[in-house]
């Protein structure tokens, strides 16, 4: 699993626990585009943050994310 998988779904949980107040709009985490979006907005926030640890991760997800779906056995 990605690291920005477990970025969201801490986001989700932290989301629920607002008073109820919930997006109840439903995000499929495994198609290829959303899964992208939410690692260039994981890496927006390293970036703030400074943390360059972060944004490496981030860009080596986002690597394996782009291999797997663009990769050689893609058409």
């Amino acid at each position: 699993m990605i690291a920005s998988i477990t970025f969201v779904r801490k986001i989700q949980k932290y989301r629920k626990g607002l008073n109820g107040m919930t997006n109840d709009k439903i995000v499929d985490y495994e198609n290829y585009f959303v899964q992208h979006d939410a690692l260039i907005a994981y890496m927006k926030v390293m970036i703030a943050r400074g943390d360059w640890h972060g944004v490496s991760d981030a860009a080596n997800d986002l690597r394996v994310l782009e291999a797997e779906h663009f990769g050689p056995n893609k058409k």
